[in-house]
């Protein structure tokens, strides 16, 4: 009856594809259209309105408010029929690129944690789990860097134990 509860119920049942008259009384087209497409849901809604109008302007406008296609009336069957395979198909696109960039973003956060993993073995002892060289290396540059932005005095000690062997054995 209302373009508030077209919407209402279509945010509800989040439809595939939508049929629609576009001269309904009571009925704005054109506001139901953009509504829709400013919901998440509504973007991938596929739009079919059918009409009378041969007025390419108005057609237009039903097209810029957010109608995927129309069908002109009185109906042919095998049109409709046509138009809406079609809309099936641009669907099953949609989902598919959803499903691919689902799973992109899976595979970064796999990629993510594995780099983690990655960095922490470059940069420690494998036996132990203390530092590595490497680590002291990195550390020493970004403390001299900040020394150096700072003006703050760098101080470093290096210690060396006789016999260490030992006690690494």
């Amino acid at each position: 009856s209302c373009a508030s509860d077209a919407l209402r119920l279509t945010l509800e049942y989040e439809p595939q594809i939508i049929l629609s008259e576009w001269e309904t009384p009571g009925l704005s087209s054109v506001e139901f259209c953009r509504s829709l497409r400013q919901t998440k849901a509504g973007q991938q809604v596929y739009i079919l309105i059918l009409t009378r109008m041969l007025n390419e302007e108005l057609l237009a406008s039903a097209l810029e408010a957010g109608a995927n296609e129309y069908v002109m009336k009185p109906i042919i069957p095998r049109v409709l029929e046509a138009r809406i395979k079609g809309a099936l198909r641009m669907i099953g696109l949609q989902q598919e690129v959803l499903r691919d960039k689902e799973q992109i973003r899976q595979n970064l956060a796999d990629m993510a944690v594995l780099n983690r993993n990655l960095e922490q073995a470059a940069l420690t002892d494998s036996l132990t789990g203390l530092p590595n060289h490497r680590y002291a290396q990195y550390r020493l540059m970004e403390e001299w860097a900040a020394s150096m932005r700072s003006g703050s005095p760098f101080t470093l000690m290096i210690l060396d134990l006789d016999h260490f062997k030992r006690i690494n054995d």
